[in-house]
């Protein structure tokens, strides 16, 4: 999914208006690079609790998205 956003985000020029599959509204390329910021972050929490040998249950229920 991160690849997947720098691709998409590397498409986009300063101007560009992005209509959303999911959510409400527009956003642009500053949205974007947000929403890989967040997206990042969460997947290196998530491997720091796997590397520490947390199970799939205790990662979930760390809510590394709240």
């Amino acid at each position: 999914m991160t690849e997947a956003m720098g691709i998409a985000i590397g498409r986009t020029g300063p101007d560009t208006k992005v209509i959303s599959g999911h959510g409400v509204g527009f956003t642009d390329r500053e949205g974007m690079l947000e929403v890989l910021t967040v997206l990042i972050t969460l997947r290196d929490r998530v491997q720091k609790l796997i590397d520490s040998g947390r199970s799939f249950d205790e990662v979930l229920a760390a809510k590394l998205a709240q």
